[in-house]
């Protein structure tokens, strides 16, 4: 493993390596680009190195790259907070036009998924926490039962709160003001109980549902997946983040988008499935997956009706698929996929997106960035279609145990710790006023 503060100095006089290291999921790692493909790093990034002497293959949009990096690099120095002030943004809450945290595609059917019956379920082969950073438990089927449980242990709604005459709920994911701006995508050949069809569908959490926006070919699975396998996209609406944190919103957006990886990789392993983020797709193929429409940044200034202002753009794809998945199983043929996506936009699409605020600021920043750093397809000519297993990054990558060992006290010294808080609190909220009391009267009968 090389020096960091080595890997910092190349990455100074390297620009694209200081493109890689602004990646919103530059924690994962890559491991090196098999010969057969070549592969651009991580969802940023639209350039290659082209000092590297050991490839062919040229980026055919480097003019365009170094442009868009230096946008990049400009919204990364404008958007940042300083001792003299903060980032742009709002300046207060326009709560009249706070948007809808929940996107529905109206009029597409609706498929319930279940909710948990703890009163009836059996939670003792439910592995534990701990346990699944070191290994996964059996693969369970894809089925009703196992999709609302990856879904439930995610993305769902945690909890209500109220205050006042204010409801608001949680979620199971994090969120950044909770203001989630992720949205998810399930992409899933037929499942017993929900669909008889492969399917593509958006996942509406406070319903627990899944609203279908398209059936796909039955061949598009058996082709190019592993058996007993499915796609997750994930997507994210800025305006929502935008509403109150101003040009800082892609930020907290991608800031997200991490969220939701690591809680559906954790959800996933709970029913033995490993989970990989696919990053060999460019925007336009996520585009195409998930039935998301091309974004035009809108001329208007100022606050304004602008709907377009809520697109979705598109971040990541995730393969889930069952642990033990033979390693030939794996390798995926991307040029075959991407030809095949091409055809996606002619299927019939059901359902039309949900207005999520009456009026709207345009942060055109924010746009003009997302559309710069929107990644091509990786592979520009190959002498082979085929994408190693090793291109892609492993949910055991993601996380380890041992991560949290230094971020987490043992359950001995935090033990220790509440009882030491709860003396201090008692002692100052009791015991010291009683006692300074007891002074003043002493004082005063001392004095009289």
């Amino acid at each position: 493993m090389s020096n960091p503060r080595q890997r910092k100095g190349e990455a100074m006089m390297n620009p694209t390596i200081s493109w890689r290291f602004a990646s919103s999921t530059s924690l994962l790692s890559i491991p090196r680009t098999p010969k057969s493909a070549f592969i651009f790093a991580m969802t940023f990034s639209s350039s290659s190195s082209s000092s590297s002497s050991s490839s062919s293959v040229e980026n055919p949009n480097k003019d365009d790259s170094s442009s868009s990096l230096e946008l990049v690099l400009k919204y990364h120095n404008q958007t940042k907070h300083s001792l003299n002030g903060y980032a742009r943004g709002p300046r207060g809450l326009d709560w009249a036009n706070q948007p809808n945290p929940f996107r529905r595609y109206l009029s597409a059917p609706l498929l319930p998924l279940q909710h948990p019956n703890h009163d009836i379920d059996d939670d003792s082969d439910s592995p534990l926490y701990s346990t699944l950073f070191d290994s996964l438990p059996p693969p369970k089927p894809i089925s009703l039962p196992t999709i609302s449980h990856l879904f439930y242990h995610s993305l769902a709604l945690s909890a209500w709160k109220t205050t006042g005459s204010s409801t608001w709920p949680l979620r199971v994911n994090p969120s950044s003001g909770n203001l989630h701006p992720t949205e998810a995508y399930l992409i899933a050949p037929p499942i017993p109980s929900l669909s008889q069809s492969a399917f593509v569908s958006h996942y509406a959490p406070k319903e627990h549902s899944l609203e279908v926006r398209a059936h796909i070919p039955s061949s598009f699975f058996p082709n190019f997946f592993p058996e007993n396998s499915f796609l997750i996209g994930i997507s994210s609406i800025f305006w929502r983040e935008a509403w109150k944190y101003g040009e800082r919103a892609f930020r907290y957006c991608n800031h997200d988008v991490g969220h939701a990886i690591a809680a559906l990789s954790i959800a996933a392993a709970d029913l033995g499935w490993d989970l990989k983020l696919l990053d060999a797709f460019g925007a336009d193929d996520l585009k195409r997956l998930m039935g998301l429409p091309e974004f035009q940044l809108p001329e208007g200034k100022g606050k304004a009706e602008l709907p377009e202002i809520e697109f979705e753009h598109p971040d990541c794809l995730l393969l889930v698929f069952p642990n033990g998945t033979s390693r030939e199983h794996l390798n995926l043929d991307y040029l075959a996929i991407s030809s095949a996506l091409r055809d996606f936009p002619s299927l019939e699409w059901t359902g039309n997106p949900n207005t999520l605020s009456k009026e709207h600021l345009c942060w055109d920043i924010i746009y003009r960035t997302a559309k710069a750093v929107e990644k091509p397809p990786l592979i520009y000519s190959t002498s082979s279609s085929s994408i190693d297993v090793a291109s892609f990054t492993s949910s055991r990558a993601l996380f380890s145990h041992s991560s949290y060992n230094k971020l987490t006290a043992s359950p001995k010294k935090s033990n220790l710790r509440c009882r030491f808080e709860l003396f201090l609190g008692i002692l100052l909220r009791f015991i010291l006023p009683c006692l300074f009391t007891e002074f003043r009267v002493c004082l005063r009968d001392c004095i009289s």
